[in-house]
């Protein structure tokens, strides 16, 4: 039986980098433990550990000393002298190589940055151990998810739970009203926490003890930044604001979040949480009901993760009534996971879908590839021009390691001037990316991670794109290379551009496809029928539920003639402002329950909106909320939930809320309408009248004379409420916040697209011009013999319009599963039609030609008396 011994080549590796006074040693050691390996285990373990311990020797302390390689001082400076030189003769296919190599690495830098940037949100201390406490409900053959829970979680969690670690409950506000000298403004993100807050999301407190004001009630910590908006330059410690109608203390200051997806600008104590600002629904003490609750967990070691959760389905057992004890259970997300996890989705919470990160990331690999491929592609090409200048070194002594050397370090050159320019455009175009995505993204060069990223990418590129063609020239014939013998014809590597090129119009053809369907999306959703009439219409926050103040305000508006309609509810129809509820009822003479989504109305709402009865009527003035006396109209949705085909046999049921048992019979059913976004399907809703949840008005106008008509609505509210401020919106514009990051993607799939087609161009001029000079010879005696400038041209494109044919096979399905994996993401969504595809090959024979034929002409029409005289 054989011996089994080391890798040759692994072993060279070793003592070509390995110093002299160690390699035997270091050797020794690893050939030991290869061969122990090998004969206790199996032979590949032992190879793949011999690797990997050739790679850990890889250290500072056992590299030879710069005297012990082998190209010494003197030589590598001429190396750069004739790099540089040789860039200067060449210096068109270096400019294209030059362009393309600095629009790939611009895409790849930037890449980088942003995917580093959404990957550093939520970096507390001992983030590992954090999560989220979110609830999974059954309902019918759904699951739906969600990140609220019951306020009294984190005190049964506190008290019931051993080893739950700390635990810190908080309601989450978008906006509060404060008033400060007496002046009202309005503050984004106000969170009402619990005393263990900063124990478990250790946010950087400036001043205060946040325990105690946390403790107390009537306090609050308030940033530094909403400190300078509030108070100036003015400590704010000690001084009181409004907040709703409670006084509150500033005792403490936080610096501003930033990076994380809990972003607020006051932090107000928990005990001063009422049900003033939970919609005067005494949900703070209810297992029943799901609000604005979040539930935040640090525990001691994820050892412990498994067995909370099960304790988690306890307290469901323990505290859930009815049919909840069956369709309710509650697990732990990873906080690490928060920004990136849309199965929670919270419009108040940051998430960035890690399927973009994908897409970005991707996006810019491929058009690095497709730069690196004109770079090998021309260099390639071009061999036959440096077949002279390789025979003649080997003449004088050179080996192929040292012409190795040589045009490695050209390459290396070229992509460090590229990479430079690449840093200075990335540089350039980052404050507009912040400015369309929100972000903050920044270069910055003391940052380690960016300059080991940018060194590595440097060398990958440099060897990626270098290596190959200087290991190819390097093996030029000395005798044949002095004859000119080599041509681009009779060198090897011909097939190897045709791959790279076919390769490169796979990525472009995939580029333009996904931009196509992209489009097509944003487009079927920006004319798709809603339910509802979206046109001419305003939605402004109501700042008061006052029966009598909403009435006058109504009167007020009417009165203008181009106001049309006035409805006050929780929301639009399709909005985030709705609630999540349970809905029970008869079906076949069983009890059954279902999840809903509950929008308050009034008598107005349908006429505003113009929603379409089915059947029944509409919700009336005449309906008493506060006899409750309850009515309700549903949507086709919460038909189908129910079991009924028939909207008629639906009229005067009765269903009963999950929100304060409420109950009543069905009145009316209207059809369906997008509750939330073309992502989601339309869910079972449900509607009545109930004014302590009419947070916002909507106003239908006759679209003539809008700027005297919203100064019109803007003089009304200063009637009613004098001391507010309007904020209104117009429909379109809030219908087009739920697609803001889908419209982000096409922007990117466009800037992408051309910037990978542009690259793809260059390469392909520089080719085809390369390649026409090669054939200039032949091009004069075809002309001779009579050949019209149409015939060469077909001749000279035809090749590259097969490569095209050859990756439009490969590119349709790769680009068909990759956008209908995108598509999955919308519930309502555009087909996939061969349309794209055969629009995708028509723009790829464009550019093809477009990008040959210029060249092509010009040879076409030269004399070829002039050709045949110079060859």
């Amino acid at each position: 039986m054989d011996t089994p011994t080391p890798s040759r080549i692994l072993t060279r590796i070793l003592s070509w980098f390995c110093r002299e006074d160690r390699i035997e040693e270091i050797e020794g050691d690893l050939a030991e433990l290869f061969f122990e390996r090998a004969t206790t285990s199996n032979i590949k373990k032992a190879h793949m550990f011999y690797a990997w311990n050739i790679l850990k020797a890889f250290q500072w302390s056992n590299l030879k000393k710069f005297t012990q390689m082998k190209t010494s001082k003197g030589l590598l400076i001429n190396y750069i002298i004739t790099s540089v030189r040789s860039l200067r003769r060449n210096r068109v296919y270096a400019l294209i190589n030059y362009f393309g190599l600095t629009l790939g690495l611009s895409s790849v830098l930037f890449a980088f940055i942003a995917i580093q940037y959404e990957y550093s949100f939520d970096r507390f201390a001992e983030s590992d151990n954090i999560y989220r406490v979110v609830l999974h409900k059954q309902d019918q053959a759904k699951m739906n998810y969600s990140s609220n829970v019951p306020y009294p979680m984190a005190t049964a969690i506190r008290n019931e739970i051993q080893g739950a670690g700390k635990v810190t409950g908080f309601h989450y506000s978008e906006m509060e009203k404060v008033k400060y000298d007496n002046e009202l403004r309005y503050v984004n993100n106000v969170v009402f926490a619990d005393s263990e807050f900063f124990e478990v999301l250790n946010f950087e407190v400036l001043s205060g003890n946040p325990k105690r004001i946390l403790n107390s009630p009537g306090q609050a910590l308030i940033t530094d930044e909403m400190s300078m908006v509030l108070f100036g330059e003015a400590d704010p410690i000690g001084r009181i604001i409004k907040l709703a109608d409670e006084n509150i203390e500033i005792a403490g200051v936080v610096s501003s979040p930033t990076q994380t997806h809990l972003d607020f600008n006051l932090i107000v104590s928990y005990p001063t949480l009422s049900s003033q600002f939970t919609a005067d629904f005494d949900a703070i003490n209810s297992w029943s009901m799901v609000l604005s609750g979040y539930c935040y967990l640090k525990l001691p070691s994820n050892d412990n993760l498994q067995s909370v959760e099960k304790r988690l389905y306890q307290l469901v057992q323990k505290y859930h009534e009815g049919t909840e004890k069956e369709n309710n259970n509650y697990y732990l997300q990873a906080l690490n996971d928060i920004h990136f996890n849309k199965r929670y989705a919270d419009p108040r919470i940051s998430t960035v879908s890690k399927d973009y990160l994908l897409i970005l990331s991707s996006v810019s690999l491929f058009i690095m590839i497709i730069a690196c491929i004109n770079f090998i592609n021309l260099n390639t090409a071009m061999a036959s021009r440096r077949a002279r200048e390789a025979g003649v070194r080997k003449v004088l002594g050179a080996r192929p390691g040292q012409l190795i050397n040589q045009f490695v370090l050209e390459s290396m050159i070229l992509t460090l001037v590229s990479l430079l320019s690449a840093m200075f455009v990335t540089w350039l175009i980052l404050p507009f990316y912040n400015t369309f995505m929100n972000k903050e993204l920044v270069i910055s060069f003391s940052d380690h991670t960016f300059l080991i990223g940018s060194t590595a990418l440097f060398v990958i590129v440099s060897l990626l794109a270098g290596w190959y063609p200087a290991f190819m020239i390097s093996q030029f014939k000395a005798i044949r290379a002095l004859k000119s013998e080599y041509s681009s014809v009779t060198l090897k590597g011909a097939g190897l551009r045709k791959f790279l090129v076919s390769f490169q119009f796979v990525i472009s053809q995939i580029m333009i496809i996904g931009t196509l369907i992209v489009f097509s999306q944003i487009e079927f959703i920006r004319n798709k029928d809603l339910g509802f009439d979206q046109d001419a219409i305003i939605t402004a926050p109501l700042f008061s539920r006052d029966s009598t103040e909403l009435r006058k305000l109504k009167s007020i508006l009417l009165q203008h003639k181009d106001i049309k309609h006035v409805s006050f509810g929780l929301g639009a129809p399709t909005s985030n402002n709705d609630l999540g509820t349970s809905f029970t009822f008869t079906n076949k003479e069983n009890l059954e329950e279902a999840n809903i989504r509950l929008k308050t109305v009034d008598n107005d709402y349908m006429e505003t909106y113009g929603l379409r009865l089915l059947a029944g009527q509409w919700l009336t003035s005449s309906t008493t909320w506060q006899s409750k006396k309850n009515e309700f109209v549903i949507n086709e949705s919460a038909l189908n939930a129910m079991g009924i085909e028939n909207p008629i046999d639906v009229i005067g049921q009765n269903i009963e809320l999950g929100i304060n048992h409420m109950s009543g019979p069905i009145i009316g059913v209207v059809q369906n309408f997008h509750v939330r976004s073309l992502h989601e399907e339309i869910p079972p809703t449900v509607m009545l009248y109930f004014p302590r949840l009419h947070y916002e008005a909507g106003l239908k106008i006759s679209g003539l004379n809008v700027p005297e008509t919203l100064e019109t609505i803007e003089s009304a509210w200063q009637s009613v409420y004098p001391d507010e401020i309007l904020q209104y919106t117009f429909m379109d514009d809030l219908l087009d916040q739920f697609y803001i990051q889908d419209k982000k993607i096409l922007l990117l799939f466009n800037i992408f697209s051309w910037t990978s087609i542009f690259i793809a161009c260059l390469g392909l001029f520089g080719l085809i011009a390369f390649t026409i000079h090669q054939k200039m010879l032949e091009i004069g005696i075809r002309k001779v013999f009579g050949a019209k400038s149409l015939h060469i041209i077909w001749i000279l494109s035809t090749r590259l319009l097969l490569l095209v044919c050859a990756a439009t096979i490969i590119s349709f399905p790769l680009a068909f599963v990759a956008m209908n994996r995108w598509l999955e993401g919308f519930a309502y969504r555009v087909d996939i039609s061969p349309f794209y595809f055969i629009l995708a090959l028509l723009i790829t024979l464009l550019i093809t030609v477009g990008s040959v034929g210029y060249r092509a002409f010009k040879a076409s029409i030269i004399n070829p008396i002039r050709i045949l005289r110079n060859e």
